[in-house]
């Protein structure tokens, strides 16, 4: 077929230079292993020396982008690259078309080389696209298929005398006989030369080759030479996709949240186009689209024009029942008699529309085309579809129906009655059987039926079931909003026991997340709607609600008892055990704040064998978690990590590990294995659970940053500011994270950033608690009162002017805060008594750096002692820190030996830790210095010029040779220079002589010892 001038741009599009230099939307993702495989054909490395490899993969999956990037990096490697493209004419196809573009290119980029090959090689000249044009003569008369082989592969070997040459050729699924006869000759010729330099790669789409397809048996047969590579394209991995999703959607990713993301993920099942198009829908319309893009559909029905039209009768029907379908029951619906279906179920197949299941069934190949084909159907089509479907399912003629498919099918049937009654069914089956997800989308789903269908259950029943359901799921927000909506739906005549109901159902759900709501009032509001007499179960869990909404501040303790010991009897009267255990759990939580810790804890066990013996998880989860706290608060800091680590196994085993208290458990592990050193620990706990949902995956995320901080890693900021969001939301994360960040910030020097972070903190926790004074105030002023510190010294008067007052604030606040809690408490507790103790030292700290109301050098060093003492109780980060601090104090007020001691006990710490900031902070110190200054003299002149030697980076055996003595004498040499110079290893014994001066003039002595 001739094409005429216009065609010819049309088709030859896509050549060399586009090919490899057009901008890419993102970067290659998920392909590592296959690119490294194409890249072994040009360097040698591939197994077997093969020269050549088909790639193949459905439409979408990536083929285009990797062989982009093969080129590229053929390209940079100094190889020719030559690319062709066989392109669909509706059944038509050109002859030798990617050939004839390949060539093409090159004549317009290397005009003398193209007229040198045709001089050689006359027959390339009839494939050059001027020479295809409409209006040529055609006076060449026939050519011999033989003699243009011949002359295309001379032509490639002319070509790779001087340099490797790499010609690529995609789609080869549209290729016409005579340019897969070639490509198979090129195949066989060049694929058996291990390290030719012409290297064939081709691509074609695994999803077009039905039976029938040409391409399918020559593909098998090319496969099969010895010098072929097959390279499958599978789905992408749906971390890659998310990362390929973000690199598109780069300025507007905070448009896609994390539902939207999970969304796309979901539809894209790891194709990259279909990726792409499903978040340019999103950029578009800003929301969720109920249906696939246009664009998209189109290009996926299109490949269903070709089949019959009973074909398509039948993926009409799997698609209308959700993408799977099992044969009887498709058999059922479809109304075809069994040869029919059998030929049509054949021809889908074939055409790599269906699949066929291990399970006796049939699935679209990839759900996206199902919904194209959902989306093409008529409104009536789909109304009966969806009617027989709930039909077959209802008479339970086939096994296999469920509640859920019921209730979708009478849905979008119009039976809205059966669609309620088997999705609230449903949703109990998901609660059963833990998938609490499931359920929550079941019961909503339900519950959008209750305008036209008048139930009872829609008032309290489904609601809260629904909210339960969110709540497990790891979403408590849903849960709170869909109580709140209960509310504001409520008819004006329910009863006084529904209304309490939903009063104490929001209390409960309340106590979980910090929503802004008065609990207090909500449990009052409960009560005083039950009447005292008989007691009833109501009864008690609104007085267990008030009891555990009192307990939130110790300024209530005394009332949350009284209403705690109240609940717990009338829960005793009518036998509810859940309840009763509830109560106890309360009580001794508010115990723990009182002068006998013992008791609390015989409260809190007590109510532990309660929950356990009553079979409730929530109150099981609740007394569980109250231990672990009641330890950690106690600084029984490994007895609190184990019982966190119980909680969330509880939680675990009981299907509800994002439940509450269970995925908070896994936050508060992972703290307590930061307090207590294990920070390697704390990091696998806060890394391996990235299926949690998106509160507790930012929780777990901002847990681990305090490792990342103390660590000095260089992304900390940037992985904490990514979970910011969350802050507004839960002021527990703000702490957690806004802490670490605090540290983050200073360690980089950005001391307005870390005081800016630690007011953003304080403000966004005093909204959302109501309370201004909260305890975690102790932490949050010490540290910044720690950057003040810092940063004082190189200050000018001004700048230490306003420290001073901004410390002076600070202080005063913890100060306040301290005195109210020991008036209520009677004392601090450890944790909390060790951050006033810090906070106290880095005042004195901040003062004798500023030079303003200076301490004596006496309450300098005793307010850092203190702090020491105080932490000493288990956190080792914080200890080693304050000792640091100390030996700071203690060589600027005149005890070098002190100071060193303290800097060593630290050193040790942070060197455990991999604490790089810190161990940065100790090597600063002029303990350090004094000590390398003192141990100057205390140097033998073989150890000078040992250590002269090391400081220039030589090893054991070059120094023996330098110096002719024995390598193990020199051994000695080195361990008594470290031990002299208090250093761990060579590097920091270079280090240590070099700023005590000892190297002297040492040409390249500033070098980093090895």
């Amino acid at each position: 077929m001739a094409l005429d001038a216009g065609a010819e741009k049309c088709v030859v599009l896509a050549s060399e230079n586009a090919f490899m230099t057009s901008a890419e939307p993102a970067p290659l993702v998920g392909r590592d292993a296959e690119l490294a495989t194409l890249r072994g054909l040009l360097d040698g490395s591939a197994p077997g020396g093969p020269g050549a490899a088909i790639v193949s993969g459905e439409a979408g999956i990536g083929k285009t982008r990797l062989l982009r990037e093969f080129a590229r990096s053929a390209a940079a490697e100094g190889a020719l690259v030559l690319v062709g493209h066989c392109v669909s004419f509706g059944g038509d196809a050109v002859p030798f078309l990617p050939v004839s573009e390949a060539f093409g290119r090159l004549a317009r980029d290397e005009p003398d080389t193209v007229d040198r090959l045709r001089a050689h090689y006359p027959p390339l000249a009839r494939l050059l696209p001027h020479r295809r044009l409409v209006g040529s003569d055609g006076t060449e008369g026939r050519l011999d298929p033989a003699d243009l082989y011949e002359a295309v592969l001379g032509a490639l070997f002319d070509l790779s005398a001087d340099r490797r040459v790499l010609l690529v050729v995609e789609d080869l699924h549209w290729a016409d006989g005579a340019t897969r006869d070639l490509f198979g000759f090129l195949l066989a010729r060049l694929s058996g030369e291990p390290g030719a330099p012409v290297v064939l790669v081709a691509s074609y789409r695994s999803d077009d080759l039905h039976r029938r397809h040409p391409l399918r048996t020559v593909a098998l047969e090319w496969g099969r030479l010895p010098g072929v590579m097959r390279v499958g394209l599978e789905p992408l991995e749906r971390a890659d996709v998310a990362a390929l999703v973000r690199a598109l959607a780069g300025g507007s990713l905070a448009d896609l949240d994390e539902k939207a993301l999970d969304d796309v993920l979901d539809r894209a099942q790891g194709n990259a186009f279909f990726a792409e198009q499903l978040l340019a829908e999103r950029s578009v319309h800003r929301a969720s689209s109920a249906g696939v893009p246009r664009d998209l559909a189109d290009l996926l029905l299109l490949r269903l024009e070709r089949l019959s039209g009973e074909t398509r009768h039948v993926l009409q029907v799997v698609a209308v029942a959700g993408r799977q379908i099992d044969h009887d029951r498709l058999a059922r619906v479809a109304g075809l008699d069994d040869a029919a279906l059998d030929a049509a179920l054949r021809e889908a197949t074939d055409a790599h529309v269906l699949d066929r299941m291990p399970t006796d069934g049939y699935a679209f190949r990839h759900a996206l085309l199902a919904e194209a084909v959902y989306d093409d159907l008529l409104p009536g089509e789909r109304r009966r579809h969806h009617a027989q479907f709930a039909e077959v399912i209802a008479r339970q003629e086939l096994p296999g129906g469920t509640d859920a498919d019921l209730a979708r099918h009478a849905r979008e049937a119009g039976d809205l009655e059966t669609a309620f009654d088997a999705g609230i069914r449903a949703g109990d089956e998901a609660m059963r059987v833990a998938a609490p997800g499931e359920a929550l989308r079941l019961y909503e789903a339900a519950q959008e039926l209750a305008p036209p269908v008048a139930d009872p259950r829609t008032v309290v029943e489904l609601p809260r079931k629904a909210a339960i359901a969110a709540s497990h799921a790891g979403n408590p927000f849903r849960a709170v909003h869909l109580l709140e909506e209960a509310l504001r739906r409520m008819p004006e005549d329910a009863t006084p026991d529904v209304h309490a109901t939903l009063l104490i159902e929001l209390t409960e759900h309340a106590l979980t997340v910090d929503a802004g709501h008065d609990v207090i009032e909500l449990a009052r509001q409960a009560l005083g709607a039950i009447p005292e007499e008989p007691p009833t179960a109501l009864r008690a869990r609104a007085l267990a609600a008030l009891a555990r909404a009192l307990s939130t501040s110790d300024r209530n303790a005394d009332e949350s008892i009284e209403y705690a010991e109240y609940a717990r009897s009338v829960a005793v009267q009518v036998g509810i055990a859940n309840v009763e255990a509830e109560a106890v759990t309360t009580r001794g939580r508010v115990e723990r704040w009182r002068a006998d810790p013992a008791h609390a804890e015989r409260l809190l066990r007590d109510s532990m064998a309660r929950a356990r013996e009553s079979g409730d998880l929530p109150a099981r989860l609740r007394s569980v978690f109250s231990l672990a706290l009641f330890q950690y608060e106690r600084g029984q800091l490994e007895a609190g990590r184990d019982t966190f680590a119980e909680v969330a196994e509880i939680a675990r085993d009981g299907g509800r590990p994002w439940a509450p208290y269970g995925a908070d458990a896994l936050i508060m592990r992972a703290q307590a294995d930061y307090a207590i050193g294990n920070w390697d620990e704390a990091i696998r706990t806060t890394e391996s659970y990235p299926e949690a949902p998106p509160l507790h995956r930012a929780g777990l995320a901002l847990a681990g940053l305090a490792v990342h901080a103390g660590r000095g890693a260089a992304d900390a900021a940037r992985r904490g500011e990514a979970h910011r969001a969350w802050w507004k939301r839960d002021a527990v994360l703000g702490i957690i994270g806004g802490s670490a960040l605090i540290d983050a910030y200073g360690n980089l020097g950005a001391a307005d950033a870390a005081l800016a972070m630690h007011d953003d903190v304080v403000e966004t926790v005093a909204t959302l608690w109501g309370n201004r004074w909260f305890d975690a105030r102790f932490r949050l002023h010490a540290l910044a009162l720690g950057v003040l510190a810092g940063a004082v010294a190189p200050a000018g008067d001004a700048e230490r002017a306003a420290a001073i007052e901004r410390g002076g604030q600070l202080i005063a606040d913890v100060r306040r805060v301290a005195e109210g809690v020991v008036g209520r408490r009677g004392a601090l507790g450890p944790e909390s008594g060790a951050w006033v103790a810090r906070a106290e030292a880095e005042w004195a700290r901040l003062r004798w750096g500023a030079g303003i109301d200076v301490p004596t050098a006496e309450e300098l060093v005793a307010a850092w002692r203190t702090a020491v003492a105080e932490f000493d109780y288990g956190h080792r980060y914080e200890t080693a820190r304050s000792r640091a601090r100390l030996a700071a104090a203690l060589a600027a007020t005149g005890d070098p030996a002190g100071a060193q001691r303290e800097a060593d006990a630290a050193r040790v710490v942070a060197r455990g830790l991999g604490a790089a900031p810190l161990l940065a902070e100790l090597s600063a110190l002029p303990a350090s210095r004094a000590a390398a200054e003192r141990r100057d003299a205390e140097l033998t002149p073989r150890e000078q010029q040992v250590l002269e030697l090391l400081a220039l980076g030589r090893t054991n055996r070059q120094i023996g040779r330098a110096l002719f003595i024995s390598d193990k004498t020199v051994s000695v040499h080195v361990s008594n220079l470290m031990a002299k110079l208090g250093a761990a290893g060579r590097t920091e014994a270079a280090a240590l002589a070099r700023r005590a001066g000892l190297l002297g003039d040492v040409p390249g002595a500033n070098s980093v010892a090895t």
